[in-house]
């Protein structure tokens, strides 16, 4: 297995045009055992650890020299406090993304980012896969595997009742279209670095790290891409 190559790429994503669309935004930077987690969105929330083994490592990153480091304990996370209607997603457009660095690969679940347990990103064993949630999964498994111990880029996007899983900037073989039905989180109303669920089941732990997270009320991503070449702005 090898990481997806950027080869045919087209070019980069265009850039977002309204700041306010950015629900969340996390740079992971900072002094290294570090155990505040910045929200750099408009309107920033407060971020916190579930497990003591989570913190900002220069261990590794994809951009500006650290990360967030996961440990292996199933349920470990860095997550928004709380509750926050922002997140409740409905039937907008969105996207969710992050860099990733899985140190180990297992076979199971193992959450990557998501809003509540429902709308989120895991990795199997190599096999990336996305789920939204309408009060039924629907489920996208990616048409290639990924290896441990180097930094992949996932985005999972609704783009007009479309669902769209991206990895590497290459899109989904396939898609799902749930048209204009709204999504819901199970009063879950929060944004998580590795959830402690998938599609419902608890998940894996963990056990890397992640970087540059950010969800958005638009479609980043509508075909194939060049991941992000630098830390988000916004």
């Amino acid at each position: 297995m090898f990481p997806l190559a950027l080869l045919n790429a087209s070019s980069p994503p265009s850039p977002p045009v309204d700041p306010g669309l950015t629900l969340a935004l996390l740079h992971f930077d900072g002094a290294n055992g570090s155990i505040t987690f910045t929200d750099s969105s408009p309107t920033p929330l407060t971020y916190t650890r579930t497990l003591s083994e989570n913190i900002i490592s220069t261990a590794q990153s994809k951009f500006g020299g650290a990360s967030l480091y996961v440990g292996s304990t199933s349920g470990s996370g860095v997550k928004s406090s709380g509750t926050d209607d922002r997140f409740l997603l409905s039937n907008q457009n969105f996207t969710i993304e992050c860099w990733f660095y899985d140190s180990v690969l297992v076979a199971g679940n193992k959450a990557i980012i998501g809003v509540g347990d429902r709308q989120s990103i895991a990795i199997d064993n190599g096999t990336i896969k996305g789920n939204v949630y309408t009060g039924s999964n629907f489920e996208i498994v990616h048409q290639t595997t990924v290896s441990a111990a180097v930094w992949n880029h996932v985005a999972l996007v609704r783009n007009n009742g479309v669902v769209t899983l991206y990895v590497n900037g290459v899109a989904s073989n396939t898609t799902v279209a749930i048209g204009t039905t709204s999504l819901t989180n199970d009063g879950n109303n929060f944004f998580k670095m590795t959830p402690a669920s998938y599609k419902g089941v608890v998940v894996v732990g963990f056990d890397g790290y992640i970087d540059e997270a950010r969800l958005r009320l638009e479609a980043g991503y509508t075909a194939d891409c060049t991941p992000p070449t630098s830390a988000f702005t916004y």
